[in-house]
């Protein structure tokens, strides 16, 4: 099979070479073929013509390879084209005049071009010459395979039928999976294609589309939702809807033009750029315009956890970053989030009627985090060392959804509160056992060299240097063992938090079972 690409339509066509015994077109050979494969009891009188042409010199003119289990050979070859269409154009779905469904499937000159100046490149490549039926190539069509673009996808109801997730436009519960969303026809199979947006979807159902909510959700607040796509934004999108709750996703990208953010009288903000704190800053900015046009004055923002490093007294929940001052570790990752919270501050402050909740997390577990894909599922079925540290922070994704739905029920109160949400402060080792779900966990004294080390993590060369230090050796213990695979610059922001573990009073398991966020905060 050979594929090539008209270089002036940039349509794309796939080339079967079949083996023939004559170049003599008599009848078409795909359609014979397929008549030997379909044979009833009635139709013997055609097998025993096929078959005994087969034994004989001059064999018929069709390709046998999936008939009889015989194999066609000649000096000629047979070829069969599949060509893609034009995206649009090519046909439509509609009524007739008594109202029955009719697809109406059109092959534009500009295909059969196509088709004529690839075989012609083809025939130059395999320096032969090529031997055409008489008349238009669409009189020589027999059969079709791979039906699509009846419920073609688009991002506007304008152009296709069904959205990016393949929900049909202007409904909420309605999904085609098949052939048809696929925007034109393709010169190659469509089944694993198909596969992969099946897989997509159930992924895509069972993150963000839950069973109907119970009772009624008058009383609750509408929530619009930035970063609705994101880690948290999947773990927390079925546990508003299954609470009752009414979530709206918002996307802050500025081609998409403005969101409509309706009558909402709270915004959950997950929305973070990683790249950069200018990116982070403009992404606020357009945040806040949409809040101004929509008249929302209150928010929820989710901090991290990274920012917490090291306190220079006992942490106040009144005072910026938990009382938290110096940064011993820095990337543009933390410094974007300190500038996220001094940016929703000042928001605060101009209209003291505002209200803004900061949810500090930590390291989420669970089997959507990255964490787990990542770190605690590294290496799976062998011996993972883990440096010993007395206290780890982290929550699971159950209780970090189980918790922003409780802040979310209850109201934002005016001006600025903090929230620190953590359900396990364990040992790292423990964290990782309990997240990784085994006991291949070996807890390993740091050495003071391996402690130095990690403390000169705060800087970039030095952290970029000790990564690839801990690929090779991971790769040097590939046969036995692995080390886990966490940046030594957050090993280091670990043991800062390990020390000042202390302070925090860890919730007990009565108050856990609650599930709310109150109770989370020490």
């Amino acid at each position: 099979m050979l594929k090539v690409r008209d270089s002036q339509t940039g349509l794309w066509a796939a080339f079967y070479l079949r083996p023939t015994a004559s170049a003599e077109i008599r009848s078409d050979p795909l359609a014979e073929s397929f008549k030997a494969s379909e044979i009833v009891p009635f139709r013997l009188a055609v097998a025993r013509k096929l078959m005994a042409g087969s034994a004989q010199s001059r064999k018929p003119d069709f390709r046998s390879v999936h008939t009889f289990a015989q194999r066609m050979g000649g000096p000629h070859a047979y070829i069969l084209v599949i060509s893609e269409q034009e995206a649009v154009g090519q046909g439509r779905v509609g009524q007739n005049e008594i109202g029955k469904i009719v697809l109406e499937w059109n092959i534009s000159d500009a295909v059969v071009s196509s088709i004529n100046r690839s075989l012609d490149r083809l025939a130059s490549w395999l320096g032969g010459s090529l031997t055409r039926a008489d008349g238009d190539l669409r009189t020589r069509l027999w059969s079709a395979a791979h039906h699509s673009g009846g419920c073609r996808i688009a991002d506007a109801p304008n152009h296709g039928v069904v959205d990016r997730n393949l929900r049909v436009h202007g409904t909420n519960r309605i999904y085609v999976c098949d052939g048809s969303v696929l925007p034109s026809t393709g010169a190659s199979n469509t089944g694993l294609t198909i596969g992969s947006l099946a897989l997509r979807l159930a992924d895509h159902i069972c993150k963000t589309v839950v069973r109907e909510p119970v009772g009624s959700s008058s009383r609750l607040p509408k929530i619009a939702v930035s970063g609705a796509g994101g880690h948290v934004g999947r773990i927390l999108m079925p546990a508003l809807v299954r609470s009752g709750f009414a979530p709206q996703p918002i996307s802050l990208r500025k081609e998409l033009g403005q969101p409509e953010l309706g009558k909402s009288t709270l915004f959950l903000h997950l929305a973070n750029a990683h790249g950069s704190v200018e990116e982070n800053m403009r992404l606020q900015k357009r945040t806040a315009e949409l809040l101004a046009a929509a008249e929302v004055s209150h928010i929820i923002v989710l901090q991290s956890f990274a920012t917490l490093q090291d306190p220079s007294s006992v942490p106040d929940s009144a005072a910026a970053n938990f009382g938290f001052e110096r940064l011993t570790y820095r990337d543009p990752y933390i410094l974007g989030k300190l500038a996220v919270e001094q940016f929703w501050t000042n928001w605060q402050r101009e209209r003291p009627d505002r209200g803004v909740a900061f949810v500090y997390v930590p390291t989420i577990l669970g089997p959507q985090s990255a964490w787990t894909r990542e770190i605690a599922n590294y290496c799976q079925g062998r011996p993972i060392w883990v440096p010993a540290m007395p206290r780890f922070f982290s929550l699971t994704d159950e209780k970090l959804a189980a918790s922003i739905v409780h802040l979310c029920g209850s109201p934002v109160p005016r001006g600025i509160s903090r929230r620190m949400l953590f359900d396990r402060s364990g040992s790292l080792a423990e964290a990782v056992a309990w997240d990784r779900g085994a006991d291949d966990v070996v807890e390993i004294a740091f050495p003071s060299v391996a402690r130095l080390a990690v403390s000169l993590a705060r800087f970039a060369l030095f952290n970029k240097v000790l990564n690839k230090a801990l690929q090779i050796t991971n790769r040097c213990l590939h046969s036995r063992y692995a080390i886990l695979p966490v940046s030594p610059k957050y090993y280091g922001i670990f043991q800062l938090q390990s020390r000042f573990a202390s302070i925090f009073n860890e919730p007990t398991a009565a108050e856990l079972s609650d599930a709310h966020a109150d109770h989370l905060v020490p």
